[in-house]
């Protein structure tokens, strides 16, 4: 015969009636919780659909970085202050 896995076993082999109830009232306020979430995503993501200025502004946003990007390839990007090695007064 095969002995048995010596692994000690974390879920309990029969649920009492506590548990399921803990269980679902868990379960209801997950999805209540979830609920909420999705209603506020949709709202504002509909509202920014129906506005289309988000949009406008983030792709206005990175034509404007592209643009100050090809025109100065060597501007840094962190706001790293930039100065030459040579003496300006020589």
């Amino acid at each position: 015969m095969a002995k048995k896995d010596a692994r000690p076993d974390f879920r309990p082999r029969k649920a009492t009636r506590a548990n399921k109830f803990r269980v679902w009232i868990e379960r209801g306020i997950l999805g209540v919780m979830m609920t909420m979430v999705a209603w506020v995503v949709e709202r504002r993501l509909l509202k920014v659909l129906k506005s289309g200025t988000s949009s406008k502004k983030a792709l206005e946003k990175s034509e404007r970085e592209e643009h100050l990007r090809t025109r100065n390839p060597m501007r840094p990007e962190a706001g790293v202050a930039a100065g030459s090695d040579e003496d300006p007064k020589s």
